[in-house]
């Protein structure tokens, strides 16, 4: 069966290594295409995702679209709509499209991984989290016409579900979010976490609290600036390292501003190699995240396999995997209090916290790669 996999842009992120290991648990049965919008390079592929894809194997059809993804800034709904259109040219030749980010409107009924990322979703997430539901529902009538305008170029949004489209949600979180906003039920395949080892064990870690993330306004990168300020303030001795690619680049500069007068324990670095991700993660003891938004959270299940205590917002896709009510908190003075009582723990009740995350993250982890072609093989039954 021919497969044409969709993925708009190929970056850095969670939704390319969910893309990565399905073209490669899929390609084994199927004669697999990947379609872009990026520069679609199995090599970085492999090494952001941890897959063995063989460029021999597997054929990428890059779309340029006049450079529109490059010389227009944001605008992710307009660039959507034209890679839509895009991708429905070639549909035809193929007998199955899987959307590999979000629901893609091609003409066909087609397999969509939702991952939470589109505004719409981003809406029901933050309000169900209780964090700035209305940056994500602009109800303006500007904004309302540029979202319509899109839709019509891509050939519709959520209102043009039929009922042959199969959803995978990369969460409960998520698949509860696309509900309330279409009515229709999404299979909850959590994505596949890069392989990564465990680290030094706790006695030799050091007091570092990592962030790894894109360096965007979304990850609230000042209030875990906040936290680790006045936990410092109680007299615990901690750092805080940040890592990764800037998506924000005026963030980025208000973050090196605030952060000058802190050079001695803040770290802004740039994005991580896997080696590079390892030898940190390896050494820290506790990992931060700061937006109760995030659907899933990769960056997250990969600091608890390798051995990081993850401390989180309450609300997110990632309480899947992070179910203890130590490790989740309500806002930033509860996170403080949380970050304070784990740094005043004994060795035992630390390594018990450890082991039961990492067992956590392994347990939804490893099914990926026999679910995502199990869904194939069901679509294309009933069809």
């Amino acid at each position: 069966m021919k497969i044409l996999i969709a993925h708009p842009y190929l970056g850095q992120g969670g939704s390319e290594i969910v893309v990565a290991h399905m073209v490669q648990s899929l390609s084994e049965q199927h004669k697999v295409t990947l379609i872009t919008m990026g520069k679609g390079v199995v090599e970085d592929l492999n090494e952001l995702a941890g897959t063995t894809l063989s460029a021999d194997k597997i054929d990428i059809i890059s779309i340029n679209l006049w450079g529109l993804a490059k010389v227009v800034k944001g605008a992710a709904a307009l660039k959507g709509a034209f890679f839509s259109r895009a991708v429905k040219k070639y549909a035809e030749n193929f007998d199955l499209v899987i959307s590999g980010y979000e629901f893609l409107p091609v003409g066909q009924p087609s397999i969509h991984y939702i991952h939470g990322d589109s505004p719409e979703l981003r809406y029901y997430i933050n309000r169900d989290s209780g964090r700035d539901a209305f940056f994500y529902d602009d109800r303006g009538w500007l904004r309302k016409t540029y979202l319509y305008i899109c839709e019509v170029i891509g050939g519709g949004g959520y209102d043009k579900l039929l009922d042959q489209h199969v959803f995978i949600a990369n969460s409960s979180k998520t698949a509860e979010a696309f509900r309330k906003l279409t009515g229709r039920e999404a299979e909850v395949i959590h994505p596949p976490i890069p392989p990564i080892e465990a680290g030094l064990s706790w006695q030799k870690r050091e007091n570092i609290i990592v962030m790894i993330g894109r360096i965007d306004r979304s990850k609230r990168i000042r209030d875990a600036i906040e936290i680790i300020q006045n936990l410092r303030h109680l007299g615990f001795d901690v750092k805080l390292h940040i890592f990764g690619f800037v998506t924000d680049p005026e963030y980025m500069e208000e973050l090196r501003e605030i952060s000058k007068p802190y050079k001695e324990w803040i770290h802004i670095g740039g994005p991580l190699s896997p080696q590079m991700k390892q030898n940190v993660l390896g050494k820290a003891r506790y990992f931060l995240h700061a937006n109760s938004a995030e659907p899933f959270g990769i960056a997250l299940a990969e600091a608890a396999r390798a051995g990081c205590l993850c401390l989180a917002p309450k609300g997110g896709g990632y309480e899947d995997f992070i179910n203890d009510a130590d490790l989740l908190y309500q806002d930033k003075k509860d996170a403080v209090d949380k970050l304070r009582k784990l740094l005043s723990s004994d060795q035992e009740c630390l390594n018990a916290k450890q082991d039961k995350l990492k067992r956590c993250v392994n347990d939804i982890g490893g099914d990926f790669a026999r679910r995502i072609p199990e869904v194939v093989d069901k679509f294309i039954a009933v069809r």
